[in-house]
């Protein structure tokens, strides 16, 4: 016999899969019964708000998602999934700072560095651009795209002293990854 909990987990893991099939009424209907069982569970509201998202509302994921993230601070997954959304509505400013803060909470996650060079090339910052990506491809594992990347920002004359010498750094670890 199910419990009571295992039939609202249930109802979570369809409303996934309902998101996932574009079913989004259907998805938002069952997330909404999981929320109002679970009112305290903050990761629910960000669900909600990357469905949302993915509906295209995205004045309404903004909100949801701001909450969600003024609820709890440190909730990283919050966090991204706000910035994605400013990016979408176009506010780059602020979806670069939300990135750059997921960024040094959890700089093991390579996604936030792919968001953050999107954000950079759009604004024709390439040496920026190309660092992150190369983090991003360090961290997906690809050392040879990420050493080519780390070189284009090290062999640049173009201002950028800081990001040349993080560049040399990131090509000496390759190195040292390479070897062992």
């Amino acid at each position: 016999r199910s419990s009571e909990t295992d039939i609202i987990m249930a109802s979570y893991g369809l409303s996934q899969l309902d998101r996932q099939a574009n079913n989004f009424d259907n998805s938002l209907k069952q997330l909404s019964q999981v929320i109002d069982a679970f009112p305290e569970q903050n990761i629910l509201l960000v669900d909600k708000g990357i469905l949302y998202s993915e509906m295209g509302e995205l004045d309404q994921a903004k909100i949801i998602l701001e909450g969600a993230l003024n609820t709890d601070v440190s909730d990283m997954y919050a966090a991204f999934n706000l910035a994605k959304v400013l990016l979408k509505t176009n506010e780059l400013k602020k979806a670069e700072e939300l990135f750059r803060i997921v960024s040094y909470q959890m700089p093991e996650f390579p996604q936030v560095y792919f968001e953050m060079g999107r954000i950079q090339a759009a604004q024709g910052r390439t040496l920026e651009s190309r660092f992150n990506l190369g983090k991003y491809n360090l961290y997906e594992g690809k050392l040879k795209l990420a050493q080519a990347n780390f070189k284009q920002v090290a062999d640049n004359q173009d201002d950028g002293a800081e990001l040349k010498k993080e560049s040399e750094e990131m090509l000496e670890l390759i190195e040292r990854l390479k070897d062992s």
